[in-house]
């Protein structure tokens, strides 16, 4: 059975994410994108797991999604990370331990971030819409 864990309906207190366009992988299909490249590029999903997930470079360095991040931490880590703002990108299940998946909110904002065909202006107000749902602040900058 699934449960979602929503950490923003306890603590309502709105954050702020800020996305570098000069740093922002976006536009150019799921199949190369990442979380953090090697170039110094990420995807709006990289910029928050480093500044609302508490999440290091080399948590996210070469990694597709937030479950794949999860999946890689022990499990002190990964509650505390489902205990940050971006607790709605998972959705927990149980099976013989806790894990979680990506949220359909979480796959939304992947799919928004990569689309090829999306224009920015329209990319970034979908973003900051997905965003705002769940308390947070979405400003881009550059």
């Amino acid at each position: 059975m699934q449960k979602k864990n929503n950490m923003n309906k306890k603590n309502p207190k709105q954050s702020q994410l800020i996305i570098d366009r000069k740093k922002w992988y976006r536009g150019k299909g799921c199949d190369e994108s990442q979380l953090y490249k090697s170039s110094g590029k990420m995807c709006c999903l990289g910029f928050a797991c480093k500044q609302l997930g508490g999440l290091k470079t080399c948590h996210i360095n070469g990694i597709n999604t937030p479950q794949a991040v999860a999946d890689r931490l022990d499990a002190k880590s990964r509650a505390a990370l489902l205990d940050t703002p971006l607790s709605f990108l998972f959705t927990p299940y149980v099976h013989d331990v806790v894990d979680v998946v990506n949220s359909n909110e979480c796959n939304n904002l992947m799919n928004i971030n990569d689309n090829m065909e999306c224009l920015d202006v329209d990319r970034e107000s979908l973003i900051k819409k997905i965003f705002k749902q769940n308390h947070i602040k979405v400003k881009f900058i550059n």
